[in-house]
């Protein structure tokens, strides 16, 4: 971490930083999620390994993001892109939180769509849209 550091800046090191707290964080959403419920039951360190991939994934993606910007960026998929990943983020974030959900309740198909099953996907996707938002 230090060498690589010291050679190409902080940028490394504060996306693994970041992504490891991503990780982090969806590893309970992970474990609800429908297709890896069943996995983190199956293995005696079924979460050792979701975390694990959930960190290399989000390191990718999170990297992607924080690389500098180059030239001619801007365009009409990239701000596609990105409003996708931002809306997607926060329907699963306002589908999640009880006090959002109470402020305006959206519609049971929009809540069945961004359910707790779903979450991680839709957030991965997200997050996704957002890292190749920028070209």
């Amino acid at each position: 971490g230090a060498l690589d550091g010291y050679q190409s800046g902080a940028s490394r090191v504060a996306s693994a930083s970041i992504s490891l707290l991503v990780a982090a964080t969806l590893l309970p959403i992970a474990s609800k999620a429908a297709f890896l419920a069943s996995f983190f039951t199956s293995l005696p360190h079924g979460d050792s390994i979701v975390l694990g991939v959930l960190f290399v994934a989000g390191y990718f993606l999170i990297r992607r993001m924080t690389e500098s910007y180059g030239y001619g960026v801007s365009g009409i998929v990239s701000a596609i892109l990105g409003g996708l990943g931002f809306a997607v983020i926060v329907a699963c974030l306002w589908v999640a939180t009880p006090a959002l959900s109470s402020l305006w309740p959206l519609q049971s198909s929009m809540q069945a769509l961004f359910a707790e099953a779903y979450r991680l996907y839709w957030i991965l996707g997200g997050l996704a849209a957002l890292a190749f938002a920028r070209g």
